[in-house]
């Protein structure tokens, strides 16, 4: 049962600061390449992240650098599978749209959050499969 807390709380941390990189990400799309506006919002996101993410699996309110350089580790991971799935599918707009097309008859208004859709939906699939495993099994294990 505690370990499902921790995902609970690790979710929540995790939502919370991907709900800061999206914000970041789409106000400096506006100004700047989608591929530099991911880039910055992904770094501000995981430094709200770390702290998030100690919280949730050690639990504890005071930022610790104990666990610094492995979180800095597993980011490098973490931001590079994200940074790299939200590029490619950014980059490939038109392509990924063009399918949609074909077997969704609504995409027309779907298009205009195409950059946050696809980011939320590389986000999730990473957090799954790369972020949560890395930080609870090594990052915060005790």
């Amino acid at each position: 049962m505690q370990e499902y807390k921790k995902v609970i709380k690790s979710m929540i941390g995790g939502t919370t600061s991907t709900m800061i990189y999206l914000s970041i990400s789409y106000i400096l799309d506006f100004f700047i390449n989608v591929n530099v506006s991911t880039s910055i919002a992904l770094i501000i996101g995981s430094i709200c992240n770390y702290y998030f993410q100690q919280k949730a699996i050690v639990d504890t309110s005071i930022l610790s650098i104990k666990y610094g350089y492995k979180f800095i580790i597993s980011d490098f991971f973490v931001l590079g599978s994200n940074l790299y799935g939200s590029c490619y599918l950014l980059n490939r707009k038109k392509d990924i749209v063009s399918y949609f097309e074909k077997i969704y008859q609504n995409i027309h208004y779907y298009k205009q959050y195409y950059n946050i859709l696809i980011r939320l939906t590389v986000t999730v699939i990473i957090f799954f499969t790369v972020s949560f495993p890395l930080r609870r099994y090594w990052v915060f294990s005790n």
